[in-house]
């Protein structure tokens, strides 16, 4: 899990070493409701968590990642981060959002495993990144940053949610 959770970071710091212009984009995503409210105390420790934090602000982010491992076993992960572009480079695959504590979570949840699309929908506006496939375009050097504060996982057996620890920045 950890290596997967690597290879993301590096991957998201690819992306802002590699990038050489951005533009801000906005989207529609849909709104999505809890399928079990269970997993709400799990969002409250979250964001209490994050509120101690000295680099938390009102703008503080949650991306929520639910992913199968078999049949009846899913991952859960909750990320915070205060750069929303970040999140929607994969907007494609976002099942959407929702507002929870007066911050917005990003989900992805392919199985619909615990959040549902409803017919509502908010406007999201992020800074996209553009890439040249020039050879002769003018190389950046940029130091790649982890914008990543806190990861937590969890694993949920017959909708039971199973706490594996975090990763944070917090001091």
């Amino acid at each position: 899990m950890k290596k997967q959770i690597l290879l993301f970071v590096i991957f998201l710091s690819a992306i802002s070493f590699l990038a050489n212009s951005q533009d801000i984009k906005i989207i529609q995503l849909p709104f999505v409701s809890m399928r079990d409210t269970t997993i709400k105390p799990i969002l409250d420790s979250v964001v209490n968590f994050e509120k101690r934090c000295d680099y938390y602000n009102d703008s503080t982010i949650f991306v929520i990642i639910v992913s199968p491992k078999n049949n009846d076993l899913y991952s859960l992960q909750i990320t915070s981060t205060n750069k929303l572009n970040y999140a929607m480079y994969f907007s494609n695959t976002v099942l959407g959002c929702f507002y929870y504590q007066n911050h917005i979570f990003i989900v992805f949840d392919d199985d619909n495993k615990l959040f549902k699309k409803t017919n509502k929908k908010s406007s999201i506006e992020y800074m996209q990144f553009n890439f040249s496939n020039s050879k002769n375009a003018p190389k950046i050097s940029l130091k790649a940053k982890d914008e990543t504060r806190t990861y937590w996982d969890y694993t949920i057996v017959n909708n039971k949610f199973i706490y594996n620890g975090k990763t944070t920045q917090c001091q």
